[in-house]
């Protein structure tokens, strides 16, 4: 009895070793993503999207911070149906830019392509006003 109690008390101690040597681990790893995506915040990127057919367009993103080991970004679309997508504070996966299709660009290209979606956008809603008010807008 004595030394099943004996290696369940060593057991209990290497489990608990363990545990704090992964979260130490998990810390750093952490950090390490964190001072990685950093770096990357106030920087624009573009990426080739599709349906996974036909025609395809591009999405923009701006990142603004990091949320844990995630970047979040300012995200933005228009589709090849003309549909238009905006998000604020988009999360982006852990490796979005590495290999993965991602583009740097220049913030001046970020901000004319916004300017193309914005003035669509300030258009459509401008002529469904005027029709939904018939005229008296």
């Amino acid at each position: 009895m004595a030394a099943k109690s004996k290696n369940a008390a060593q057991l209990k101690k290497i489990v608990e070793a363990g545990r704090k040597a992964q979260q130490a681990l998990n810390k750093l790893e952490e950090a390490m993503e964190r001072a990685k995506f950093t770096k990357l915040i106030g920087k624009a990127f573009k990426y080739r999207n599709s349906y996974g057919h036909g025609e395809s367009w591009w999405l923009y993103a701006l990142i603004t911070s990091v949320d844990g080991y995630f970047p979040k970004c300012i995200q933005f679309q228009k589709d090849c149906d003309g549909k238009t997508t905006i998000e604020i504070d988009h999360v982006m996966g852990p490796q979005p830019f590495e290999g993965s299709g991602w583009e740097t660009i220049e913030l001046e290209e970020f901000s004319r392509a916004w300017d193309d979606v914005r003035n669509v956008m300030a258009n459509t809603m401008a002529a469904n006003l005027e029709w939904a008010s018939g005229g008296k807008l």
